[in-house]
C-alpha cells in the first residue's frame, strides 16, 4: 500500500538538451525519498533525472519519477519488455544527431552542467520502458476517427498554423576564429558559396527547415531575415553556422495539410489517457512508500 507524505521542495532548475542545456542547483544532502517494490528512489537520483520531466518541481516531480518505476517494474514482469544499453545508445546518438553535436561532446555537455551520465542514461532508459510499454499495452486498441479530427481542427485551427519553412544555404564549423575570419571574408566581398565550399563541414547544397525546429536564439536571427540576407555567426551547441536564406515558404493552414498531425496529436493523446487510467489502478497493487 501506498503512503503518501509530504516532498520538501529541491531547489534546481533544468532545461532539457534539445532546448539548450542549463543547469543551477544547489549541493543536496542524498536521502531516500520514495520505494516502489524495493526499489529506492533518492534525491540525488531526482535531482538527475529532472531533465526529463522539465515542468515539474518537487512532490510533483517525484510522483513522475515513480510512475515510470510502476512501468518498468510491470513492463519487465508482466510483457517481457527489455530496454537494452544498445536501445540507450541509440537514442543518444539520434539525440546528439539532432543537435549536430557528437556523442562525446553531448556527453561531455551534460558533465559540465553537472549531470550524472549514468543517470542521464537512467531517465533514457525510463523513457523507452514507458514509450515501449505504452506502444505494446494500447496502441492496438487506439482508433481515430475523421470525425474526431474534423472537430480537432475546427477546435484549433489558429493553434495549428505551421511554422514558415525556410530554404538555406549552411556552413558549419567547428572553430569560432575561424567562422569570424569566414563571415568577415563575406562581408568583403567574398562569395558564400565558395567559402562555403572551402571550409564548411556541411556541404549540402541546400536545407528546408521549419522555424519551430530552432532554439529561440536562431530563430530570433531567422525571422528577420530577407531573401539573399547572411546571418552573423550563430553559435549553437559548439558549433558555428552562417546562414544564407534562399527561399521562405508560407505556411499552409487547410484541413488536408494538418490532418496527419491531428491525427498524431489525438494518437498520443489517448495513449496517455490510457496509461493515467492503468496507472491509477495498478499503483494500488504494487508495494509504493513516499517518505518526507
Amino acid at each position: 500500500m501506498r503512503k503518501r507524505l509530504i516532498i520538501p521542495v529541491l531547489g534546481i532548475f533544468f532545461i532539457f538538451i534539445i532546448s539548450s542545456f542549463a543547469f543551477s542547483a544547489p549541493a543536496v544532502v542524498d536521502k531516500i525519498v520514495a520505494t516502489v517494490n524495493g526499489n529506492a528512489i533518492t534525491t540525488y537520483e531526482m535531482k538527475n533525472l529532472a531533465p526529463f520531466y522539465p515542468s515539474e518541481r518537487g512532490s510533483a516531480l517525484l510522483d513522475k519519477i515513480i510512475d515510470d518505476y510502476v512501468i518498468m517494474d510491470y513492463a519487465k514482469k508482466n510483457l517481457m519488455i527489455d530496454v537494452t544499453d544498445s536501445d540507450i545508445d541509440s537514442y543518444i546518438e539520434h539525440l546528439a544527431k539532432a543537435n549536430n553535436i557528437s556523442v562525446d561532446d553531448m556527453y561531455a555537455k551534460i558533465k559540465e552542467e553537472g549531470i550524472n551520465i549514468d543517470y542521464y542514461r537512467k531517465g533514457i532508459k525510463l523513457m523507452l520502458y514507458r514509450r515501449k510499454a505504452m506502444s505494446k499495452m494500447f496502441a492496438p486498441s487506439v482508433r481515430i476517427s475523421d470525425d474526431e479530427i474534423k472537430r480537432y481542427y475546427a477546435e484549433h485551427k489558429n493553434e495549428l498554423s505551421a511554422q514558415p519553412i525556410f530554404v538555406m544555404s549552411i556552413i558549419v564549423l567547428k572553430d569560432k576564429k575561424l567562422a569570424l575570419k569566414v563571415r568577415k571574408a563575406i562581408a568583403s566581398g567574398e562569395k558564400f558559396d565558395a567559402l562555403k565550399k572551402k571550409y564548411s563541414l556541411d556541404k549540402e547544397a541546400s536545407k528546408s527547415i521549419p522555424l519551430s525546429a530552432f532554439n529561440n536564439a536562431i530563430q530570433s536571427q531567422l525571422e528577420n531575415m530577407k531573401i539573399g540576407d547572411i546571418s552573423p555567426v550563430i553559435e549553437a551547441n559548439n558549433t558555428f553556422y552562417i546562414v544564407k536564406l534562399l527561399d521562405k515558404k508560407g505556411a499552409a493552414n487547410s484541413f488536408e495539410s494538418a490532418k496527419s498531425r491531428i491525427k498524431e496529436l489525438l494518437f498520443i493523446k489517448k495513449m496517455k489517457d490510457h496509461l493515467s487510467s492503468w496507472l491509477r489502478v495498478i499503483k494500488n497493487s504494487m508495494d509504493i512508500e513516499t517518505y518526507e
